[in-house]
């Protein structure tokens, strides 16, 4: 599972091939096993915080 807070920037997240925007304040919440990507659709930076349960080292977990 994973959660991810936007804190800047305007975009979207691809979740399962589902669109949706997000601006700062937006909290997305992952199932395992989704599939989803991050946009960046201002001229700001997106920034975001996240955080995985169990823990994860970032980059570490399998690709389909």
């Amino acid at each position: 599972e994973e959660v991810i807070y936007i804190l800047q920037g305007r975009g979207r997240v691809v979740i399962d091939g589902n669109p949706e925007t997000v601006e700062p304040g937006t909290a997305i919440y992952l199932p395992v096993g989704s599939e989803h990507s991050t946009i960046n659709e201002s001229d700001e930076v997106l920034k975001w915080i996240f955080c995985f349960s169990p823990k994860v080292v970032v980059g570490s977990y399998d690709r389909r």
